[in-house]
């Protein structure tokens, strides 16, 4: 398909809207004008499951196309970072705890800034090569090891796979309390469908349902975001022109937000 219109749109847009910004545009002032950006997306397109299954099994929501299109289309795009995140259960020998485990890219952690606590984040190799590697959160650390147990290099089992962990993230006074890490296990996103697949067996109302679909969310972070307006506004022109349903949300999150 071809997005050449919706980015000469953007560009021209673009344009308009840094002559129109004047002194802060061209750089007088700027020291004062500009305001520190929080860490974290500014555009967040999330996946939205159908009401109604009618008894199938519904494919829906954002896809790997999707993230493809639009860090080809959008020069205003600084990072974006594709997302699958599920609800499991992680083990170490008899301990087991449930954890929130996300599928990302490298990218995640330089779109949120995140610090490494002991060990390090997985890399473009491990993604590359759908390694069965994984970061974890304090918890499913103090969870699923003895104290003074150093958890780098042990395998945790998620289902029928075991992963390596590599790294233990750490949390920050000023992580917000809904994105919190201290429950999370992060892995390669290659990793994750490779592993997981694509299909999905949720709890819903006291039984289970299955879902088909490739990405969570898609979360992206502007080169400018003042910019951001304008720039979710066309990455839901994007994602229409890809998508025959509304399975998905874009949002803007602004700086404050996240904090």
């Amino acid at each position: 398909m071809n997005f050449g219109g919706y980015q000469q749109l953007l560009v021209a847009l673009l344009l308009v809207c840094d002559a129109v910004e004047g002194p802060v545009a061209s750089g007088q002032d700027a020291p004062h004008q500009r305001r520190a950006v929080a860490p974290g997306p500014q555009i967040v397109a999330t996946s939205k499951a159908p009401e109604n299954n009618l008894g199938r099994v519904p494919k829906f929501g954002l896809t790997r196309q999707d993230v493809q299109a639009l860090a080809e289309t959008l020069p205003e795009l600084s990072v974006v970072v594709p997302v699958r995140e599920v609800r499991r259960q992680a083990r170490f020998g008899d301990q087991v705890t449930d954890v929130q485990l996300l599928g990302v890219t490298p990218q995640y952690r330089r779109m949120h800034r995140h610090e490494i606590r002991q060990g390090r984040f997985f890399t473009e190799v491990d993604e590359r090569q759908s390694r069965n590697v994984a970061v974890i959160g304090k918890d499913v650390g103090a969870r699923l090891f003895l104290p003074g147990d150093d958890p780098i290099g042990k395998k945790l089992r998620i289902g029928r796979n075991y992963f390596t962990v590599v790294g233990l993230l750490q949390e920050t006074p000023t992580q917000p309390r809904r994105d919190s890490l201290a429950r999370t296990v992060c892995i390669p996103l290659s990793t994750m469908r490779v592993r997981c697949g694509d299909l999905e067996m949720e709890r819903r109302g006291g039984a289970f349902e299955l879902r088909r679909y490739e990405l969570s969310r898609i979360e992206i972070r502007l080169a400018n975001p003042t910019h951001a307006d304008l720039t979710a506004g066309v990455v839901q022109k994007v994602l229409d022109s890809l998508h025959d349903d509304s399975t998905y949300v874009v949002e803007r999150r602004l700086p404050e937000n996240l904090r």
